[in-house]
């Protein structure tokens, strides 16, 4: 009995060492790797291993990056400072995949970092797996402190902000909300360019009462230039407004996942008013503005009015609406008394690379009153309504020629705000436009070809609110420019006679010789030589011994008549 209890102690002793040999020595703050900042290293989380510590030491303020490279999903890395007090923590997502760069900035100072598997759910779920990573430094200047001493974290202690001034602030802890109010004395466009110096960040602005009218919640920084810019623009009523912004945004695809993050950020604030003269409230037909034919409307559509409302008394017949929109698109829609439409213009949107557009809309009424109904978009507009406009013809009256232009005149059209010349252009088959005119009923035509017939049109316009109305064109009429002048390349004497040689002058009809033997040319005569492509005339029955001297001169026949140009150099030969 007593071999039998000995023995059986033995054995429990010897299962204690073993025992005690695999028990595993849990990481702790006290067991935490140093390791060197900008240095890569490799580890695991296993099932028995579910979490690993590292330590760090920064000497100066400064940005520490978080780079993990690991297949696993999820995982969690917290941050504590040398109390051991948690001053930061990422949760990646199972569905997060690929590479990740986290990013915080800290004061100098010892911190230890945990590396665990878990995720969202805690240890639910938890991942395993290998790991690489390396903890990058990058020293910083702590920026400004707010421009509002960081008194102002609910609406009653909102920043008053004016328009053009440059606010500073600082989220202090995560959840913090600074907020700032302006006021607008009428509508228009407000626009905020904020610089975030937080990985996140999220902007709201409120009305009046402090209802949210617009967020943007996932504003993530630009890691290559350690901060992230932004450019709000709101179309507001006039009255009161707030913005509110946080360290707090969102991360992930399929999941998102909540984030907060401090520092600091700055943003102006900017107006432009929309010059509206309509008279707010008018968005609906109970409270339209009362308008009429011929009288410029300026209107704004706010982020929280949805339509306007103008009221008009109109007589049977045409009618014209001079329509100018600032905004993305606009619907007009007109409405009986009855509140039926009976005309509508949708879907007017604004182009690519365009900041307005001009439309003309052109409706037939019956006698009564009318509502026009303006939506579809946000941004200011205006617009005219009028009867219908005629515009008359012009007619070109005359015009004057030299070898390269043209100068055109015609007649006046009544009320024409201006005029537009157009040239036929025979290789596109169509009449071009050429140039234009406003009060001025005249125009001259360059960069023109010598002796060359064109043929131009000339219409009128007239604006309404800015929108071009165009007239019909009238009559069209040819016009030749002056031939080029003539040069005499060769003179040579002959017995009582003497040869003319010229270069040909493009467009030519034919060419006129003068000779006479005063050499002040007071007196000449002269031959025709009708055949465009002739370059030499014989002058004979002249008188020998005697000098001549010789101009010509190219000619071109329109409509009946020969149209010259300019006279050659004078050259001269005696006669044998």
């Amino acid at each position: 009995m007593k071999n039998y209890i000995k023995s059986l102690l033995c054995m429990l002793m010897v299962l204690t060492v073993v025992v005690t040999l695999f028990v595993p020595a849990f990481a702790s703050f006290d067991t935490a790797t140093a390791i060197e900042l900008d240095k890569a290293y490799s580890d695991s989380i296993t099932s028995n291993d579910g979490e690993d510590y590292y330590k760090f030491t920064t000497t100066k303020y400064g940005r520490v990056r978080f780079y993990f490279t690991t297949p696993m999903r999820p995982f969690t890395i917290t941050v504590y400072d040398s109390n051991k007090k948690e001053v930061k923590k990422w949760v990646t997502a199972r569905s997060t995949s690929g590479d990740v760069v986290y990013s915080e900035a800290f004061d100098a100072g010892t911190y230890f970092v945990k590396v665990t598997g878990e995720g969202i759910l805690g240890a639910i779920g938890a991942g395993t797996g290998a790991y690489d990573f390396r903890l990058t430094f990058t020293p910083e200047t702590k920026g400004q402190p707010e421009t509002d001493a960081d008194k102002n974290n609910d609406l009653a202690a909102a920043k008053d902000v004016k328009s053009g001034n440059t606010m500073s602030g600082k989220i202090l802890n995560d959840d913090e909300n600074d907020f700032y109010k302006f006021t607008l004395t009428s509508s228009g466009t407000v626009t905020v360019k904020l610089t975030s110096k937080m990985e996140y960040y999220s902007a709201y602005l409120l009305n009046a009462s402090g209802e949210s009218i617009w967020s943007d919640e996932s504003n993530q920084w630009d890691a290559s230039k350690k901060q992230r810019k932004d450019e709000f623009k709101f179309e507001l009523s006039a009255g009161t407004y707030y913005l509110q912004i946080n360290g707090q945004g969102s991360k992930g695809t399929l999941i998102k996942l909540p984030v907060k993050t401090k520092g600091n950020y700055s943003f102006t604030l900017s107006f432009k008013s929309a010059g509206q003269t309509s008279v707010e409230p008018n968005n609906s037909i109970v409270n339209p503005n009362k308008i009429s034919l011929g009288k410029k409307v300026s209107g704004h559509l706010s982020m929280t009015d949805g339509a306007d409302y103008f009221e008009i008394n109109v007589a049977k017949g045409s009618y014209m609406i001079g329509f100018n929109s600032y905004m993305p698109s606009y619907n007009i829609r007109i409405l009986n008394a009855d509140n039926k439409e009976v005309w509508s213009s949708k879907g007017n949107k604004l182009g690519e690379k365009a900041s307005s557009r001009k439309d003309l809309h052109e409706v037939d009424l019956a006698a009564g009153e009318y509502f026009i109904v303006v939506d579809g978009g946000q941004g200011k507009y205006n617009f005219e309504m009028a009867k219908e406009i005629t515009v008359g013809k012009p007619k070109i009256t005359s015009y004057s020629r030299t070898t390269s232009t043209l100068k055109l005149r015609w007649s006046k059209v009544s009320g024409a705000s201006g005029y537009e010349v157009f040239k036929y252009d025979e290789a596109k088959k169509e009449y071009v436009k050429v140039g234009s005119t406003t009060s001025k009923r005249y125009l001259t035509v360059k960069k023109l070809k010598s002796g060359e017939i064109y043929k131009f049109k000339i219409r009128a316009y007239k604006k309404l609110n800015g929108v071009v109305i165009y007239g019909d064109f009238g009559a069209s009429r040819d016009a030749l420019t002056t031939p080029a002048k003539a040069s005499i390349s060769k003179l040579t004497a002959a017995k009582k006679s003497a040869t003319v040689t010229w270069k040909t002058v493009a467009n030519a009809s034919g060419y006129r010789v003068f000779y006479t033997t005063d050499k002040d040319f007071d007196y000449s005569k002269s031959t025709m030589v009708k055949d465009a492509k002739a370059t030499s005339k014989t002058v004979k029955k002249l008188k020998s011994g005697k000098r001549y001297y010789f101009k010509v001169r190219a000619y071109r026949t329109f409509k009946g008549k020969n149209i010259y140009g300019a006279l050659s150099k004078v050259k001269s030969v005696k006669i044998k």
